[in-house]
């Protein structure tokens, strides 16, 4: 539910709409582009 949650978030921060997607989920078609332009923001340490 967290997942609906950002999207909610972020379209009325940015006042635009929103698509989130997991990484794994895109296109291999798609995937360098957003690998071009992605921003690591946050990484969760495995213990």
């Amino acid at each position: 539910m967290k997942f609906f949650s950002y999207q909610d978030e972020l379209e009325q921060i940015l006042q635009k709409k929103v698509d989130l997607v997991s990484y794994e989920g895109l296109s291999k078609y798609v995937k360098p582009f957003v690998d071009k332009d992605k921003v690591l923001i946050y990484e969760r340490q495995i213990r």
